[in-house]
């Protein structure tokens, strides 16, 4: 029911000697409401709510395509939005370099390390191991990009990644080792020995069927490393960068 001592909000309740019917009612605060997969949902005021439950309100369970929010303090958003895997969906990453995302569905999520936007694309930058996942997943895919080693160590593609990156296979292109590499945790799975350069842009394309992995470097047709890993059958589409700053851009899967 609206009050008449709300503010900003309309009433036409009858005054009295021009005093409210409610003389006695408090200021009251302004709910937060959600607008998610076109439903209206009304919670406490955001002075009330733990910057947790925001940040559940803000990610959800599920992906949410549609998303309004009123009455978060801002400054509470953006310290949301700087944490590792609790911050809002990134809807800013044009995964494809421009095409509206077609090229990988879904939305992004830093799980890891420090990622921003810049003039190249997508930058990743950890003094370990940094991951920056879509909620997109797969099984049997053709997954590519450009990624470009900045300084540091690797730069690569992740995928078949649970959602906080624990479990996933990686491939990278590794200045440090001089060699293009497909890992998981625990184990180096296959490695092709080529002098990788910070500073130079590499395409990756990653082809699985099963427990096949294959992985493509720049244009040549046939795959640097041809191997074989039955540990995980599917899962998230993400970036790495380990101990380095990288970038990527034109990511997309078939």
């Amino acid at each position: 029911m609206d009050r008449p001592d709300q503010p900003g909000r309309h009433h036409d309740r009858a005054q009295q000697g021009g005093h409210s019917l409610d003389p006695q009612l408090p200021p009251v605060k302004p709910p937060v409401r959600v607008v998610h997969a076109g439903q209206l949902a009304e919670h406490p005021p955001a002075q009330e709510i733990t910057e947790a439950e925001q940040a559940h309100l803000l990610s959800g369970a599920e992906p949410a395509q549609q998303l309004g929010v009123e009455g978060l303090p801002a400054d509470r958003l953006d310290r949301m939005a700087g944490q590792p895997g609790a911050g809002p969906a990134d809807r800013q990453f044009r995964p494809d370099g421009g095409s509206r995302g077609e090229g990988l569905p879904g939305q992004w999520r830093v799980v890891s390390g420090s990622w921003t936007d810049v003039a190249a694309g997508k930058q990743g930058s950890a003094g370990g191991d940094a991951f920056y996942l879509s909620d997109h997943t797969g099984s049997d895919f053709t997954y590519e990009g450009d990624v470009r080693l900045v300084d540091g160590t690797a730069a690569a593609l992740t995928f078949r990644a649970d959602p906080r990156a624990g479990r996933h296979y990686t491939a990278n292109v590794d200045s440090k080792a001089g060699v293009v590499k497909v890992w998981r945790p625990g184990r180096d799975i296959a490695t092709y020995k080529a002098p990788i350069k910070a500073g130079q842009t590499y395409h990756l394309k990653v082809v699985t069927q099963g427990q096949n992995i294959k992985v493509y470097l720049d244009d040549r047709a046939e795959p640097v490393i041809d191997t074989k890993d039955g540990e995980y059958a599917s899962g998230h589409f993400g970036l790495n960068v380990f101990d380095g700053t990288a970038q990527f851009q034109n990511i997309r899967v078939s």
